[in-house]
């Protein structure tokens, strides 16, 4: 069984039911909403299909919402895409389109207070750079340093500025109330800069657990105060690379796991693991190593962006990243890794869940099952990181998608929630076995609460 899990962003390559139905069987578990882009038509189209479908194959897969936040882009280019030239002076328009030929629209008019002569204006993940000579009403003259093709809705990232645009927009909270009704199991908060993005957002809706995509210089300097207030973290490499430059990313790609490890955390690498398979059936052998390093690094999951959203190979992408996963986690060197000893917590159920892992370990048994009716043991149980596939059945069913996110767990429905603690260990029992991850006289380790519904308490090891 992959213990490390893969999420797909959707879009236009990958809208399609049997598109869906094919990510899905690749290895698809979490399916990942982009409100940069789409209108909410699209995403209800493509969340209800993910739905449909996974319900038809069986699989808890989990959705994840994606928010804008405060992301800069150009507007709609007058006549199309343009070539800037090196030297060339160009204007920035702070509005959402213009008529003036060779401009930039930029829908921002905050900007010209933020921003400082001399200010880097990068554009289209720092593929083109400009820099800021001097302001006009509505307008700022940039100079271009590297030129390069720019079209509409290409990113703009200014490092070193401090831009007063709150962390969640009023278009972020649109799409959060929206992403709610719908039903959506994650809400991943773009740009945090510091705990009280993420308190703004938690604000706005409390129910649902919360990924900060940690990808500004700030965000950095102050994740550890961000790390206990949220759920889990997306190290998103690419505007990380762009702010603080892409020489930095790789050790604080390992930092930041380590981090966030260390204190139970769910953590996503994601941006251009395997970029390259947009336009090509194979990956590059860089980006083989990429998605393998993610994993030996304790990644709980790895993502994959343009390759399923708008790329040539989607399903194929998955597989690649499926194979990657399962050879890289096959190895001595993965199985060498050190567990953690303790997460810190003093709560009876994270002693229960250490005790767990280390009772499987010394009877060798094929999984861990548990029968959960909130997530916490399977959660703690992820984090400490056993040897074996933890198996984890619940009655409810949005609880069974969001634990399909967690490193090591396969979740499972149960019809009915057993009523007693015999009637538990059968049901766990036949469980593991129709799962595949045990057979009869095999030893499996239990984990359960010894009232019905209540907090687990019990470990019980048990002969299939």
């Amino acid at each position: 069984m992959r213990r490390t899990k893969i999420v797909c962003t959707l879009g236009p390559a990958s809208h399609d039911e049997a598109i869906v139905a094919a990510l899905i069987r690749a290895g698809m578990n979490v399916a990942r909403l982009n409100f940069s882009h789409g209108s909410h038509d699209d995403h209800r189209r493509v969340y209800e299909t993910v739905r449909r479908v996974a319900a038809e194959l069986g699989a808890a897969v989990a959705v994840m919402q994606d928010l804008q936040g405060p992301k800069l882009r150009l507007g709609r280019l007058p006549g199309g895409p343009i070539t800037l030239e090196v030297g060339e002076l160009v204007p920035l328009v702070l509005a959402e389109q213009t008529d003036e030929p060779r401009s930039l629209p930029c829908p921002h008019p905050h900007l010209a207070e933020d921003l400082s002569l001399g200010c880097r204006v990068l554009l289209d993940d720092g593929r083109l750079e400009l820099v800021l000579e001097s302001k006009e009403a509505g307008r700022l003259l940039c100079r271009v340093r590297v030129g390069g093709e720019v079209s509409d809705r290409k990113g703009v990232n200014l490092p070193g500025a401090r831009l007063s645009i709150p962390a969640v927009t009023e278009k972020d909270r649109r799409d959060l109330a929206f992403g709610r009704a719908l039903g959506v199991d994650f809400v991943a908060l773009s740009f945090v800069r510091g705990p009280e993005d993420v308190r703004a957002a938690q604000e706005a809706a409390p129910e649902l657990p919360l990924l900060a995509k940690i990808e500004k210089p700030e965000g950095v300097a102050r994740f550890g105060e961000i790390l206990p207030l949220v759920h889990g973290v997306l190290v998103a490499r690419g505007d990380l690379g762009v702010e603080m430059g892409p020489e930095q990313v790789p050790l604080l790609q390992k930092r930041l796991i380590e981090e966030a490890n260390a204190c139970g955390k769910l953590v996503v690498t994601a941006t251009e693991m395997l970029d390259s398979m947009q336009e090509r059936s194979r990956p590059t052998r860089a980006e083989v190593s990429d998605v393998a390093n993610a994993v030996l690094d304790g990644s709980d999951a790895v993502m994959l962006s343009g390759e399923t959203a708008r790329g040539r190979y989607p399903v194929e992408a998955v597989r690649t990243m499926d194979r990657v996963i399962r050879e890289t986690e096959g190895s001595a060197r993965f199985r060498g890794r050190p567990s953690p000893s303790s997460l810190g917590y003093r709560e009876a159920t994270s002693a229960i869940a250490r005790a767990a892992v280390s009772a499987a370990e010394e009877l060798s048994a094929r999984c861990i099952v548990v029968l959960t009716s909130g997530g916490a043991t399977v959660e703690l149980l992820s984090e400490y990181r056993p040897k074996v596939p933890i198996l984890a059945l619940t009655a409810d069913e949005g609880l069974c998608r969001r634990l399909a996110f967690e490193w090591g767990v396969l979740p499972r429905r149960l019809a009915t929630p057993p009523t007693s603690v015999e009637e538990a260990v059968a049901a766990m029992s036949d469980a593991a076995r129709s799962a595949g991850l045990a057979s009869p006289g095999d030893p499996v380790v239990l984990v359960m609460g010894s009232h019905p519904g209540g907090a687990s308490d019990l470990i019980k090891a048990h002969y299939v």
